[in-house]
């Protein structure tokens, strides 16, 4: 690396922007909550096409299983609307994850990849239109509606 920078403080924004701004590719380790949030930040990005900057999770002992689970299922429903594989890159060592990001920025480098386009977003198939008793508003509403009431239950058990 030509420089170091350390992001500290209390403000994980502000952390996760200089990793982006800092950074040419992201390699995410096992990790907490802070991991997860700086692994989707990117994928967000990369989804709506941002940036190209690769990404890649190192799978120590099957540690992500679940979340790739989590995310081709999203990808099979039609939720994701890009295929996983489009968004990151899946290994099983930091070696591999080294590799794979020096191959990446090298095609990047060669005109060979960029950013990918933004993506339309169609409608999930199992959602109906606004308006209908499954519209996406309704299921927003009933999800805060849900998430008062097992606030209000867990204050009453305290």
């Amino acid at each position: 690396a030509d420089e170091r920078v350390v992001a500290g403080g209390d403000n994980l924004h502000e952390r996760e922007r200089l990793l982006m701004e800092h950074s040419d590719c992201i390699i995410t380790l096992v990790g907490g909550p802070g991991t997860f949030s700086e692994l989707f930040t990117l994928a967000v990005e990369r989804v709506l096409g941002f940036t190209s900057k690769p990404l890649v999770i190192v799978n120590t002992n099957g540690y992500y299983d679940g979340l790739l689970q989590q995310m081709r299922r999203a990808e099979e429903d039609q939720i994701l609307y890009r295929p996983v594989t489009d968004i990151m890159t899946i290994v099983s060592t930091p070696e591999e994850a080294l590799a794979e990001c020096l191959r990446m920025l090298d095609a990047i480098d060669a005109g060979g990849a960029s950013a990918p386009a933004p993506v339309a977003r169609p409608r999930a198939p199992n959602v109906k239109q606004p308006g209908g008793c499954c519209s996406r508003a309704a299921i927003i509403a009933l999800a805060a509606s849900a998430a008062l009431l097992l606030a209000g239950l867990a204050r009453r058990r305290c």
